[in-house]
């Protein structure tokens, strides 16, 4: 129940956004969404990882079957995304060997980060 009120309730504004990724650093990001998820739809994954990228959330432009279809989804920046077609909501236990390697890789670059930076 309270999951269902934190979810239905949780909003964050792509200014919001943008600052998060300013304070960690947009290469220390990782989005991770399947095009099929039921319980939290694609266009959220798009807008999460838009707003984190550029500042910008909504198009208003997704189409009817829940898949954003706009240019920039598919295109890489510098917050890592792995936008999945015909992927559910549990990326991490269907996709386990890639998603571990995926996270592996996020450490690492955070590792490696933090030492350029004298973090």
């Amino acid at each position: 129940m309270l999951q269902a009120v934190a979810a239905g309730w949780h909003n964050k504004s792509p200014e919001q956004l943008q600052q998060l990724a300013k304070s960690v650093g947009k290469k220390r990001i990782m989005v991770v969404h399947g095009t099929q998820d039921k319980m939290i739809t694609f266009p959220h994954g798009v807008v999460l990882w838009r707003g984190l990228e550029t500042g910008k959330g909504k198009t208003g432009k997704e189409n009817w079957t829940g898949i954003e279809e706009e240019a920039d989804v598919w295109q890489e920046g510098e917050v890592e995304k792995h936008f999945i077609k015909d992927q559910g909501h549990v990326i991490p236990v269907e996709m386990r060997e890639e998603f571990g390697t995926w996270l592996e890789a996020l450490v690492n670059r955070g590792i490696k980060l933090n030492e350029e930076e004298g973090v």
